[in-house]
């Protein structure tokens, strides 16, 4: 049998084409190529950006899962931090590739700049607020300036000039906010020079996106009348909504504010109220556009005051406090009044006194 098997292989390779039928199958494959095109095929290519939100998602759970504690550890990074870089390139883009829409994305870009907002006022109350991380810090507030300005545009563009406005107010709200806390927090000396020249930066970004707004807001209200009143309807909706938000939110943090910081909040949540209440009589009276401008700034000074309230209790009230105050007795810290305490109820006054005022009307 292997013998059989050795001469039939044998046999088969002494088996070979003769010339004229090699040229015949050459030239039948050569005039078959020329007859038919090639086909062009296309790499297959892939886009994250072309998934679905909820295929990003589950992308950016399973890599949170597989690097949960690196991620994690991020979050707490600061300027000049070994894992600042992956909660700067990584993490935070992720979340940016799982916004919904352009909207989302806008309110996301606002988001990280307080973040780096945050980061300064952590920096320069620890002491930290160096040149290298003055340097770092700067740079990556600028990115991200630079992204909420271009989404705030790119909304623009798109005529949807009432989620624009909202964007640009938010904006200027946590600038706002954030100036507060940074300008309380300037008093360590050798932060000092540094603080004040983010703290001039921030005014500058304010005073430009407040012409901004403006310009949105006339946008807004040159639209048609029933665009103008659903814009102003639904401002309305939630500048109460935020300014619910901001006075539950101060009555149960009344025991961890700075007691010099609670007055400014609450006199940024009066205002929201009384500016509300300016609007809901626009609203009335058909004055659609001049009811958007004022829910705008209700809503405006309501995150405000939201803002400091999450940021004093991120930093703590021992670090907002001045050293002089720092300096006094513990007796007479303790027998000092907390004006967060005393100022939350004067809110509630000031609701029941305008129900009061509705009902005898």
């Amino acid at each position: 049998m292997f013998r059989v098997k050795k001469n039939f292989i044998k046999s088969a390779r002494q088996i070979r084409l003769a010339a004229h039928e090699r040229d015949a199958i050459r030239q039948n494959l050569v005039l078959h190529m020329n007859m038919v095109p090639r086909i062009q095929t296309e790499k297959a290519t892939w886009h994250l950006f072309q998934l679905k939100p909820v295929m990003v998602a589950g992308l950016f759970l399973m890599l949170l899962g597989t690097g949960a504690g690196v991620s994690f550890a991020a979050e707490t990074a600061l300027p000049g931090d070994l894992l600042y870089p992956v909660k700067i390139h990584v993490t935070e883009n992720i979340r940016s590739l799982a916004a919904r829409n352009d909207a989302s994305r806008a309110e996301w870009h606002v988001e990280r700049i307080e973040r780096r907002l945050e980061e300064a006022e952590l920096l320069t109350a620890a002491g930290k607020l160096d040149a290298r991380t003055n340097a770092l810090l700067e740079q990556t507030f600028a990115k991200q300036v630079t992204r909420v300005e271009d989404s705030i545009k790119h909304l623009e563009t798109q005529t949807d000039y009432a989620t624009a406005a909202s964007m640009s107010s938010n904006y200027s709200a946590a600038l706002r906010a954030h100036t507060t806390i940074l300008s309380r927090l300037r008093e360590k000396k050798d932060a000092e020079s540094f603080v004040d020249t983010f703290i001039a930066k921030l005014q500058s970004e304010q005073s430009s996106n407040d012409e901004t707004s403006a310009s949105l807001n006339e946008a807004v209200a040159a639209g048609t009348q029933p665009m103008v009143q659903e814009a102003a309807e639904g401002k309305k909706r939630a500048s109460i909504r935020k300014l619910t938000q901001a006075q539950d939110l101060f009555k149960e943090s009344a025991e961890e504010l700075d007691p010099e910081l609670a007055p400014t909040i609450e006199s940024r949540l009066g205002e929201a109220q009384d500016l509300a209440g300016d609007a809901e009589a626009e609203l009335q009276t058909g004055s659609y556009g001049a009811a958007f401008d004022l829910y705008q700034e209700a809503h405006r000074a309501a995150q405000e005051a939201n803002v400091l309230i999450h940021a004093n209790k991120k930093l703590g009230k021992d670090r907002l406090l001045p050293r002089l105050q720092k300096k006094t007795d513990a007796s007479d810290t303790a027998t000092t009044t907390n004006p967060a305490t005393s100022t939350a109820p004067s809110i509630e006054r000031r609701q029941r006194n305008d129900s009061e005022d509705d009902d005898s009307d």
